[in-house]
């Protein structure tokens, strides 16, 4: 698909590199989120991601043989914001 809104003279290069916008540059600058509900995050690769939200779990327990429990991890804001990011019901989780 052609992008036909800017002309080739007002390009100095249509191979030229993109210049990043200013919140790019922030956010690569400081290494965290933009803020959401007044809390930032910190960036990640998939692997620190990934490891960040293994230890949210979810056990059933049975005692004695005879009652089922749910016992849940409390959530770190990462693990608490991650569902809604991701599209997904939290409950479900």
């Amino acid at each position: 698909m052609l992008r036909t809104s800017l002309s080739a003279a007002q390009r100095a290069s249509p191979v030229a590199k993109a210049r990043p916008s200013h919140a790019a540059r922030r956010k690569a600058t400081n290494r965290r989120t933009e803020p959401v509900d007044g809390v930032t995050l910190p960036m990640h690769s998939v692997r620190t991601l990934l490891a960040d939200l293994a230890p949210l779990t979810r056990n059933v327990v049975c005692f004695a043989g005879r009652r089922l429990s749910v016992v849940a991890a409390t959530p770190t804001p990462l693990q608490h914001r991650a569902p809604a990011l991701l599209g997904a019901d939290s409950a479900a989780a």
